[in-house]
């Protein structure tokens, strides 16, 4: 049984869109839950939304937050300092979600207490994740090794929130993800949700710039006949 987080930080997000208070509602039934789409539609920020409140609430102790540590583009090289120093440009942008999710003394209280732990993909083998919510944020980029390392981990009490814009891979093949929905679409603990252009709440320029570059690469696939893999959609 996960013990009571004494120090309760005040949360503030809001739903606002059917697939937002959909993706809420699959975070708190479902063991595994695999979030897709466009950029700025809440995946994030929502899923560390329901495991803060998890941790409030005194369903599990700790969050463990991490994600492949994969630039964009070309790589800047050797990061200097220790290992929490060189994963933190990569998790810079979650830590601003938890700021802005729960203010800044909460977030570095979540943080120093160890009640958030940020951990790099790649040094997870041999853990066993029990009594804890797992975010596994640009998943994109994960490797199948990696997921499926990432799935047998899960142990008592433990959930994983798996978040990915196969738009963005970094990796060239982008059916990584689809590919869990495949193997597990059909057990009842696993839930899958995509976000659309619709779900856009970051700002309108986003809404507009993800429309024109899904238009522009819609024309391209066009020209030389591509179709497309498959896309998850709503599993309650």
């Amino acid at each position: 049984m996960a013990k009571k987080y004494n120090s309760k930080p005040s949360l503030f997000y809001n739903l606002t869109t059917a697939n937002q208070h959909k993706y809420m509602k699959m975070l708190q039934r479902r063991n595994v839950v695999l979030a897709t789409g466009c950029a700025g539609t809440g995946k994030t920020y929502l899923s560390l939304a329901c495991a803060v409140e998890s941790l409030n609430k005194g369903s599990c102790d700790k969050i463990i937050i991490t994600r492949p540590n994969i630039e964009t583009g070309k790589t800047m090289g050797y990061l200097p300092g220790s290992l929490q120093e060189k994963f933190q440009p990569f998790t810079d942008p979650i830590f601003c979600s938890l700021r802005s999710l729960c203010g800044e003394q909460s977030a570095k209280k979540l943080t120093s207490s160890n009640k958030v732990v940020f951990k790099p993909l790649v040094f997870m083998r041999g853990t066993t994740f029990s009594n804890c919510i797992v975010i596994i944020d640009e998943a994109q980029n994960a490797t199948s090794t990696q997921l499926k390392m990432m799935m047998t981990r899960i142990g008592k009490n433990c959930k994983v929130f798996i978040n990915g814009d196969t738009s963005q891979c970094d990796l060239g093949d982008n059916t990584r993800l689809n590919q869990l929905v495949d193997l597990f679409g059909g057990y009842g603990w696993f839930g899958c949700i995509t976000f659309d252009q619709s779900d856009i709440v970051r700002s309108g320029i986003v809404r507009d710039v993800v429309i024109a570059y899904d238009n522009l690469y819609e024309k391209k696939s066009d020209k030389i006949g591509f179709t497309g893999s498959h896309s998850p959609s709503f599993m309650l």
